[in-house]
């Protein structure tokens, strides 16, 4: 109770800010200044003319500070004023703000509602397979999902292009449908936006008449490939996101394969870096250069395989070493030694 009775002082001690009284005060010491000044004007001019010089010089200091008083109920009242439209205007806009913020929430929401239904329809036309102008019309109805600056359904899109190009993409080339979905996949992929769907790919091994390339797929984390070709272009883009090659077939690639990616895969016109010495059981190596190439292998174990076949070099001078440092240049050919009769080596 003390407490609230001396806050309740301490606010009465404060000067008010209630425009009404500033503007009473300003009127009633207007009114008292002006009869002050009536009865000093009659106070001066009653006496003879010095006296009168004299009462006028007694009476100015008092009429200057009357003119002051005045003067600072006045200013008071315009300021209290002032201050009143500045708040009444802070308010309006304050007002004007929350409304324009609630339109804006509003408008967000039936974006999102709106994005929503076009993913669900989306979603729907990309499940008749056997229908490709349904299915693009799904793709790009996916791709306009994932073009949303905000970026609301942008993953569940990718994860859903995705899931289509892992059910159409592998034993039959490139379809339209393959090519909507890789660029959709593509504009993702550059605005940041990646699927959370592992992608495992399975073509036929490549063979001389049947290559098999696979394409640059963007926007998935995870690829894992089995059977078909790789150039070096597709592999140089992918590799880190490359998890797993099976019984692939690699172009003119540079390749270390102690990172344990490469299964049962074919090596032609490429640049090994670091093997494993069961590598060569497990892979096949044609054209291959191993110039300065690390090869582990067990302590005191020969290693029995033939490299030499299949024209297997290394550069005169760099041959390949085992861990230890000891040199395996006779499991290749050195290539200066090679017969070129065919030309098959594009080194």
């Amino acid at each position: 109770m003390e407490k609230e009775h001396r806050s309740e002082d301490r606010v009465s001690e404060n000067p008010t800010d209630n425009d009404k009284a500033w503007l009473r005060a300003a009127v009633v010491s207007f009114i008292f200044a002006v009869i002050a000044f009536g009865f000093a004007a009659g106070w001066v001019f009653a006496g003879a003319d010095e006296s009168s010089n004299e009462r006028a010089q007694a009476f100015a200091p008092f009429g200057a500070a009357l003119a002051a008083i005045v003067t600072f109920f006045t200013i008071v009242w315009r300021g209290v004023l002032n201050t009143r439209q500045l708040e009444y205007q802070a308010a309006q806009i304050s007002h004007q703000a929350a409304q324009l913020e609630q339109t804006r929430r509003q408008t967000e929401a039936k974006d999102e509602e709106t994005l929503a239904k076009l993913l669900i329809d989306a979603a729907k036309l990309i499940a008749e397979k056997d229908k490709q102008p349904q299915v693009v019309a799904g793709i790009a109805a996916l791709d306009i999902v994932i073009r949303d600056p905000k970026h609301r359904y942008g993953v569940e899109a990718m994860d859903l292009l995705a899931d289509l190009l892992l059910d159409t993409y592998g034993d039959q080339p490139l379809s339209r449908i393959n090519r909507a979905v890789l660029q959709a996949l593509g504009n993702g992929e550059k605005l940041g936006i990646m699927s959370r769907v592992e992608g495992k790919f399975t073509r036929p091994t490549a063979t001389f008449t049947n290559n098999g390339y696979w394409h640059y797929i963007p926007g998935i984390p995870s690829l894992s490939f089995t059977g078909g070709s790789l150039s070096q272009q597709a592999y140089e883009r992918m590799f880190p996101r490359i998890k797993l090659l099976r019984e692939v077939t690699l172009n003119g690639v540079e390749v270390d394969l102690t990172t344990g990616r490469f299964h049962k895969c074919t090596f032609t016109d490429c640049r090994v870096t670091a093997a494993r010495w069961y590598d060569f059981k497990d892979c096949e190596f044609v054209n291959c250069d191993f110039s300065g190439a690390t090869i582990k292998r067990p302590p005191s174990r020969d290693l029995d395989v033939d490299l030499r076949t299949r024209r297997n070099f290394y550069r005169a001078g760099d041959p390949p070493y085992d861990q230890h440092g000891e040199s395996l240049a006779a499991l290749f050919w050195d290539y200066d030694e090679i017969e070129h009769e065919d030309d098959d080596i594009p080194f």
